[in-house]
C-alpha cells in the first residue's frame, strides 16, 4: 500500500513537471509557467503554481526562448528583431521624406523663370503727415532660383498726385520659409523716367528705392498670392524755364508708405 502511494505521487509530480512550459528570459531566469498567447510584442502566461490565477505579461524582447510542454521550442532572436525593426523605422523614414519631397515638388515652385505682376497704391508721408497718394502697376520678370531666392528686372507705370514716372528696377526678393505660406522679404532699387511736360519747366526723373515685407499664400503647383507693405523713396528734378528763374534746379524727393497686391507665376 505504502509503495502503490509513493507511486501514485511520483506520478503526479512527473505530469506536473512534464506538462508545464519554460519561459527562458534573456537574463536567465526561468518562468515555470503555461502559455497562454505568444503576440508580436509580449507573451502572456499563467504562473504554473496557480493554473487559475491571473494571467502575467512579459515583452517578447526580454525572451530568449520558451520551451513548451510538448517538447518543441520556440527561440527568438533580438538582433534579427531589432534589425527588422530598424529597418522598417528607415523605410518608413525614406517613405515619408520621399512623400514630403514629392508633396513640396508638386506643391511648391522650386526654380525656373517666373513672373510677378502687381499693383500698388501709396499715401505720401510729409511732416509725419498724410499728403498725396501713389497708384501704380509693375510687372517683373526673372528667375527663380531656389524655393527661397528669385531676382529679376521690373518695370511699370506710377501715378502721383502731380507726376507720372516709369520705373525700371532690379528686384531681389527671398522667402523665410519653403511652405505654402511663406513671408518674404523684397528689395527694389532702380531708375524712374519723369514724363511730365510743361512749357514752364523741364523735369528729370531719378533713384528709384523701394524695399517691402510681405506673404505669400501658394494657389496652385506654380502660383502665388502676394500681399506686402513697403516704404518707397522716388527722387526726381525740375528745372525752371521761367525768366529770371532760368536754370534753378528743384531738387524733389516723394516718400510713400505702399501696399501691393499681386500674383507670381
Amino acid at each position: 500500500m505504502k509503495k502503490l502511494i509513493i507511486t501514485i505521487i511520483s506520478l503526479l509530480i512527473f505530469n506536473n513537471v512534464y506538462t508545464q512550459d519554460i519561459i527562458i528570459k534573456r537574463n536567465g531566469e526561468e518562468i515555470k509557467s503555461k502559455v497562454i498567447e505568444v503576440g508580436t510584442t509580449e507573451v502572456k502566461y499563467k504562473k504554473i503554481d496557480n493554473i487559475n490565477g491571473p494571467i502575467f505579461s512579459i515583452f517578447k524582447s526580454d525572451v530568449f526562448m520558451i520551451k513548451y510542454e510538448n517538447g518543441t521550442k520556440d527561440v527568438f532572436n533580438e538582433d534579427k528583431s531589432v534589425n527588422n525593426s530598424s529597418n522598417q523605422s528607415n523605410e518608413q523614414n525614406q517613405l515619408l521624406n520621399r512623400r514630403d519631397h514629392d508633396i513640396n515638388k508638386t506643391k511648391y515652385k522650386q526654380s525656373g523663370f517666373t513672373n510677378i505682376t502687381e499693383v500698388n497704391i501709396g499715401l505720401e508721408l510729409q511732416h509725419l503727415g498724410l499728403k498725396d497718394y501713389h497708384l501704380g502697376i509693375q510687372t517683373i520678370n526673372g528667375y527663380q532660383f531656389s524655393s527661397l531666392l528669385s531676382t529679376g528686372i521690373g518695370i511699370g507705370f506710377d501715378n502721383t498726385f502731380n507726376n507720372n514716372f516709369i520705373p525700371i528696377f532690379l528686384d531681389i526678393r527671398s522667402n523665410f520659409i519653403n511652405g505654402i505660406v511663406s513671408p518674404f522679404i523684397v528689395g527694389d532699387i532702380g531708375y524712374s523716367f519723369l514724363l511730365n511736360k510743361n512749357s514752364n519747366y523741364t523735369y528729370k526723373g531719378g533713384l528709384l528705392i523701394n524695399p517691402c515685407l510681405g506673404i505669400k499664400f501658394f494657389i496652385s503647383s506654380a502660383t502665388a498670392l502676394n500681399f506686402s507693405i513697403g516704404y518707397l523713396i522716388q527722387k526726381y528734378t525740375v528745372t525752371s524755364n521761367y525768366d529770371g528763374y532760368n536754370n534753378y534746379i528743384y531738387y524733389e524727393t516723394e516718400k510713400y508708405i505702399t501696399i501691393k497686391l499681386g500674383v507670381t507665376f
